[in-house]
């Protein structure tokens, strides 16, 4: 492997600076321990960057093996807390399915035990020995206790598995799931605990695969020791031992230490500009999300065009893989390898025969042939499943990295609401002198914002797009807490609030609203799940909400799952078989999203938003409710709201001003991030600022139509 020049249609850095060439990085986020360089070369369409880390583990292996035992030795606590852990969940179960997996892995040894007693009895007779039919009966009485044994040691393994499996899973995941919905925004949004939670979700650091991957290891021992005695006890005498042991090993450790050399560190990223305009000419032109697009601007011709142009420009530079490629370059490949070690047994058997003028006996043979490749292929399997003991210790160790895991949002300890102020319907809102911005950000999302809110107004926040509107939501709501100044509710600082009892009198409407993977009705009274009479309570509210029409044309009305699970599947042998799947047609629609309008959207929104409105509310939060709706639905709802606020407090969120705006006790215009006007829609329009001026813009809009 060479370095090279980098070619003119890669769209990277100059090799020099490959190792500067970053992601804008978080103002608040860690920085990598080290800056590391790369080494490139160019395979077909592909680029592979090689890391330079000129760390002294590179070039002392055997160090680097001592650091990684180190490692472990460290997890071990964490190891057996785990199979404490799991053992609790079910100890017949466990100590069922450790066993009889270890027990089944034995199961090889004795079965070349058996074989070599029976190459054995055969030689005798081939030799002219004297041999009886009892130990023709002893060997098959062997194997038939040997069959009985691993069906009945089977059978319990396949009986504890999936009981073990279904508990262990479960177990971990609801740990998961009450350390996860405990996690404030701060938390989530962290990439240092995305990656966490993102690891420890994948399918090689799920709990069971870990648990199982102990058992492999435990099975694994248990074969392997059992052919080395096995062995031992046959070839112990025999003056060929040494090299009978070092076949068995030979081909197999030959061969893991082949694929390892073959395996470097590299990130491959196709850069050859042609090709990738050729894959995106072809999504382009097939995908019927782009139909109408290419048919409104006459693009067949183009697409086509360029497409050929690019494809006689690639010529035949190739898209293979770059371990394809890589393997196809060698001068050795994997199977080449494997087939020089594959006739060493016979070379080996030969050898022995004229070393001993045809005395050597074939059970050596086959028994080379048979310890090599159950050897081989327990090693590769423990490497490329992933069961080997340093990644099942990494796994260990990341799942419980994440059950540890505490929100950053320090909670309060004073209930809401206040014996003082229970009398009331509302809640009063001030901001004093805050500043906030997003954490892993330098972009200030709000500025020395100040202002008061009375218990019982409507507040309308209006301002451009991106001005910190939905932030100033954000902070009320106490997703994120301010850098500077502070938010005060009913005179006292948020923070010192529960935040359960104090999110239990807000009700909240995003603009970014998400539809829960749940049926239309269990959307809804989320709003509100401890509603007494869920269904009339459940119907009024999609009624307020606008949603009750469009609900009950759906095939099952309220029941419906808009986003159900994918679970279905057909069961085939051809994939592409078409007329199959059509047998099946009605299961695999039931299954598929059902597709709403934006407007539908928001008035499923709306809908849980009632559903909320309850006594115990003190505060309504609309971020955008409207956005979507056209303008004799947005007065319709503007309507509903107002008339049952009831002296709850209630802010809006809007970049159309118009009705609402109208009835406000204050508007606030943001700009960047700061207030820069407030008061009533009358005391601005008198002030003809910036409030007057787009607020005469819009209106002029709708006199122009």
């Amino acid at each position: 492997m060479t370095v090279i020049e980098k070619p003119k249609d890669i769209p990277t850095s100059d090799l020099k600076d490959v190792s500067n060439e970053k992601p804008p990085e978080p103002a608040d986020s860690k920085k990598s321990k080290w800056e590391y360089q790369f080494r490139e070369e160019r395979l077909g369409v592909w680029t592979l960057y090689y890391p330079i880390t000129n760390s002294w583990r590179e070039y002392l292996p055997a160090l680097e093996s001592l650091w990684v035992l180190y490692d472990m030795a460290k997890s071990l606590p964490v190891i057996w807390r785990f199979v404490s852990e799991t053992l609790s969940l079910g100890p017949i179960f466990f100590a069922a399915y450790f066993v009889s997996s270890t027990l089944v892995g034995l199961i090889p040894a004795f079965q070349l035990y058996n074989n070599s007693n029976t190459l054995a009895f055969i030689e005798n007779i081939v030799a002219g020995k004297h041999v009886d039919h009892e130990q023709f009966r002893q060997i098959v009485v062997s194997y038939l206790t040997l069959f009985i044994g691993a069906l009945f040691f089977r059978k319990i393994e396949a009986y504890s598995r999936p009981i073990l499996q279904q508990r262990v899973s479960l177990h971990f995941k609801q740990r998961l799931l009450k350390v996860q919905t405990r996690f404030d925004l701060t938390t989530s949004e962290n990439p240092d605990v995305q990656s966490k939670t993102s690891r420890a979700s994948t399918w090689f650091a799920s709990p069971w695969s870990v648990l199982e991957g102990l058992a492999s290891l435990l099975a694994v021992g248990a074969e392997v020791s059992g052919q080395v005695s096995v062995f031992a006890g046959m070839m112990g005498s025999r003056q060929d031992a040494k090299l009978f042991a070092l076949l068995c090993v030979a081909r197999p450790m030959g061969l893991l230490l082949f694929i390892k050399s073959r395996h470097d560190l590299y990130y491959a990223m196709v850069t050859d500009t042609r090709w990738l305009r050729m894959e995106a000419l072809f999504d382009l032109g097939t995908r019927s999300s782009y139909k109408k697009e290419v048919i409104a601007d006459n693009l067949e011709g183009f697409i086509n065009s360029q497409y050929d142009q690019d494809r006689k420009s690639l010529g035949d530079i190739p898209k293979q893989q770059p371990y394809e490629q890589q393997s196809d370059r060698a001068w050795l490949t994997y199977n080449d390898f494997d087939g020089i070690f594959d006739a060493l047994p016979l070379l080996a058997f030969a050898w022995m025969c004229l070393k001993t003028g045809g005395k050597s006996d074939l059970s050596s043979l086959v028994l080379i042939q048979q310890a090599t490749s159950s050897l081989q292929q327990t090693l590769l399997g423990m490497v490329y499943g992933g069961n080997n003991i340093a990644n099942l210790f990494k796994n260990v160790m990341s799942l419980y990295e994440v059950l540890e895991l505490k929100p950053t949002m320090t909670d309060g300890d004073v209930s809401y609401p206040e014996a003082e102020y229970k009398s009331r319907k509302g809640m009063a809102i001030e901001f004093k002198s805050v500043n906030f911005q997003y954490p892993m950000t330098d972009k200030v999302a709000l500025k020395d914002m100040s202002f008061s809110i009375g218990p019982g107004e409507l507040c309308v926040i209006v301002g451009e797009n991106g001005c910190g509107k939905s932030t100033t939501i954000n902070l009320i709501t106490r997703m994120y807490d301010c850098v500077s100044g502070e938010v005060l509710v009913d005179g006292r600082p948020l923070k010192d609030f529960k935040l359960s009892a104090y999110r239990a009198t807000t009700s909240v409407m995003y603009q970014d609203y998400q539809h829960l993977p749940l049926t239309i009705y269990e959307n809804i009274l989320l709003g509100r799940p401890d509603c007494p009479n869920p269904e009339e309570a459940v119907e009024e509210a999609a009624r307020l909400g606008g949603a009750f029409d469009f609900v009950q044309k759906l095939p099952l009305k309220f029941g419906t799952n808009l986003e159900p699970q994918q679970t279905g599947f057909v069961n085939t042998w051809e994939d592409d078989n078409e007329e199959e799947k059509n047998i099946f047609q009605k299961f695999i629609d039931s299954q598929k999203a059902t597709k709403l309008s934006g407007g539908e959207w928001q008035r499923l929104a709306l809908s849980k938003s009632f559903m909320k409105n309850s006594e115990k509310i003190r505060l309504l939060c609309y971020d955008e409710p409207s956005a979507s709706l056209d303008p004799k639905a947005e007065y319709e709802m503007f309507e509903r709201l107002r008339q049952l606020r009831g002296g709850k407090t209630m802010i809006f969120v809007t970049h159309r001003f118009g009705h609402l705006t109208k009835h406000a006790d204050l508007i606030l215009y943001v700009k960047e991030g700061s207030i820069l006007e407030k008061g009533t829609h009358k005391q601005l329009l008198d002030l003809d600022g910036e409030y007057a001026k787009m607020y005469k813009i819009q209106s002029q809009a709708f006199e122009d139509i």
